[in-house]
């Protein structure tokens, strides 16, 4: 089996740059990376872009993870921050389990009651709100029972000198909360008894040997050396020898400067650049472990991806062992695949009230233009768990990846929901095409969201029969008072 980890710094500007624009479809694409289990960091995309052909993939279970928060604030309106997804191939590996992010709130709105992996952290002492930490979609966790998955991407804190001060600090704050958050389900996971791989963008040196400037770094940032930094600290003792992960590169590869992010071309072409992408296991897993490597040769993104294969079959002193039984529940490879956790589920529901690309690939991440490329399509009414808190006391809209409505509880809501169309008639001539905002906002109910009408384009709303009738109204009343006057 291999795993394919890649900070894709944008999904859509990945699936249409060059080479891998020439497979024409997304499935082709992913195809075309060769791996059975791939994580991507940087998606950067917003709950109403899962189109289709980017979530019901041939032979692939999809997982997303989107954001809430934008560049712009909140809300669907801006260009999409951050973000994970996953995408395992069924007839390799077919996740027991699937939630998003880190927290037991956050995994009981995106896996429900009965879907959860288990082992959550208590209570932290953070510096920020915990809801306000799984905005961004950064973290998504799979259980193959063999071991748990974890894809995480970690953000950048800037430069100091160049960016603003307070958003220095407050980057700065924020990351290291998200690294309390990490830490804490690691070590919840590892106290049950769980094996883990830990996959993705840390945004951080585990050593000097990561970086090509460290002292150059560490001047920058008023520090005696770049490993005082507190979260590369915390890296660097997570991986240390008997620690609680293994770096699984840096045991092949001890000594050798070799990075996985690159300013530009030019850096590349003079190695000076930064190893921030990781694989971590825990050490019971090791012996499934047969490589982990980076592919330098790969392009597309400003990161390179990172691949590790692990071993179909291995002697251990129980005996002979076959990964698909570790991680397949015993299913025969003749029989069918496993049903995919209902995260996936509700994901190919969500994306099905979308209409698919009409042509490749530019066409693949756009919403129906008009309302005569869409059918209207009453959304699912899916149940979901009951909230942690209170609806009223939930100020901020958090990520969510199923797409079910979450209050469910009075009978006159289901009754509602299945009656919502996506098609809304704004005028005899004219008819708005809506789409569903997948996020929670603070009244936890499914809105329907009109898209964004083009620069100096005028509302349907404006320039309906109403509004042409009122403007007429308004021309007789200026001509009755010219000949007044």
């Amino acid at each position: 089996m291999r795993i394919l980890s890649w900070n894709v710094n944008g999904l859509k500007r990945w699936a249409r740059s060059a080479p891998w624009n020439k497979h024409e479809t997304f499935a082709n694409e992913v195809e075309a990376l060769g791996a059975d289990v791939i994580c991507f960091q940087e998606t950067m995309l917003q709950q109403h872009e899962l189109s289709t052909d980017l979530v019901d993939l041939p032979g692939f279970d999809a997982f997303f993870s989107c954001a809430t928060r934008t560049r712009n604030g909140f809300g669907s309106g801006g260009l999409g921050i951050h973000g994970t997804a996953a995408f395992t191939r069924r007839t390799v590996a077919v996740p027991a389990k699937a939630e998003a992010g880190l927290t037991y709130r956050s995994a009981v709105e995106s896996a429900g009651l009965f879907g959860l992996v288990g082992a959550y952290p208590p209570g932290l002492a953070l510096r920020k709100k915990e809801e306000s930490l799984e905005q961004d979609g950064r973290c998504i966790i799979l259980d193959f029972g063999l071991f748990v998955l974890i894809n995480v991407y970690l953000h950048s804190e800037g430069v100091p000198g160049k960016d603003d001060p307070k958003k220095l600090a407050n980057k700065f704050d924020r990351k290291m909360d998200i690294i309390a958050l990490l830490d804490g389900r690691i070590k919840a996971l590892q106290e049950a008894g769980r094996e883990l791989i830990v996959i993705g963008d840390f945004n951080l040196a585990a050593s000097d040997l990561d970086r090509w400037d460290p002292e150059m770094r560490a001047r920058l940032e008023g520090r005696k050396a770049l490993m005082d930094h507190p979260g590369r600290a915390w890296l660097a003792d997570l991986t240390r020898k008997n620690g609680r992960l293994v770096d699984v590169f840096r045991r092949d590869h001890s000594g050798e400067r070799i990075y996985t992010w690159f300013r530009d071309s030019q850096a590349q072409l003079e190695n000076k650049g930064n190893r921030v992408d990781y694989v971590l296991v825990s050490t019971g897993i090791l012996p499934w472990i047969k490589d982990c490597s980076i592919l330098s040769d790969v392009e597309g993104s400003d990161h390179h991806p990172l691949v590790l294969d692990v071993h179909d079959e291995i002697d251990t002193a129980a005996g002979h062992k076959f990964l698909r039984d570790e991680i397949n529940g015993g299913r025969l490879p003749t029989d069918q695949p496993a049903q995919p956790p209902p995260l996936a589920a509700n994901f190919r529901k969500s994306a099905s009230i979308l209409t698919p690309p009409a042509s490749p690939p530019d066409a693949v991440w756009r919403l129906p233009a008009s309302a005569s490329a869409a059918q209207p399509i009453a959304p699912p009414a899916l149940p979901s768990p009951p909230a942690l808190v209170s609806p009223t006391s939930r100020k901020k809209a958090r990520p969510i990846l199923a797409a079910t409505p979450k209050s469910t509880a009075s009978a006159q809501s289901a009754a509602v929901l299945p009656q919502l169309s996506l098609t809304a008639t704004t005028s005899k001539k004219r008819k708005r095409v809506e789409t569903l905002d997948l996020t929670h906002d603070s009244d936890d109910e499914i809105q329907i969201l009109s898209p964004p009408s083009p620069i100096g384009a005028t509302s349907s709303s404006r320039r309906g029969e109403g509004a042409e009738e009122g403007s007429e109204a308004l021309r007789k009343s200026l001509k009755r008072r010219r000949k007044t006057a």
